[in-house]
Order: C-alpha cells, then structure tokens, then sequence
C-alpha cells in the first residue's frame, strides 16, 4: 500500500490516511470498534509526532506528542 487510501480490518478497526511500504505513514484517521478515535501523524504503523486522542469509552482526550504508538512528552489532556 502507498499513497491515501482505506484499510478495514475484521475486527472494526479503520485507518483512513497516508501509506508508505505498505504501513500508516503521514496524516491519518484510526478509529476503533469501540468509537475511540486517533488523529494526526504516522511513522511506520505508530502515532507518531502530534496526535489527539478521543476515548469516547472512559470519557477523556489527550492532544500532544507521540513517540512509537504512546502518549509522550507534553499534552493536554
């Protein structure tokens, strides 16, 4: 996969965004079964960079930085 594009897996999951080698690279949109949303930027398959994170399950959002897929370094929450 490379270039925008739409990946749905069995489980709900849906990533909308960039690809690059076949993983999220750049911009995108995960949003999981559950109705938690990711969005911002991608490196290699993580979030990566700037994100907001929405957990619409516990009721809380986080928007800042991310390294390798965990909320890192300075955010609000």
């Amino acid at each position: 996969m490379h270039g925008r594009g739409e990946l749905i897996l069995s489980e709900g999951e849906v990533y909308l965004g960039e690809f690059k080698s076949g993983f999220p690279n750049g911009r995108g949109i995960r949003k999981w079964k559950n109705g938690d949303l990711y969005e911002g930027d991608y490196v290699n398959g993580f979030q990566q960079g700037q994100g907001l994170f929405v957990s619409t399950v516990q009721g809380w959002k986080y928007q800042g930085e991310w390294v390798k897929g965990k909320m890192t370094g300075k955010g609000l929450c």
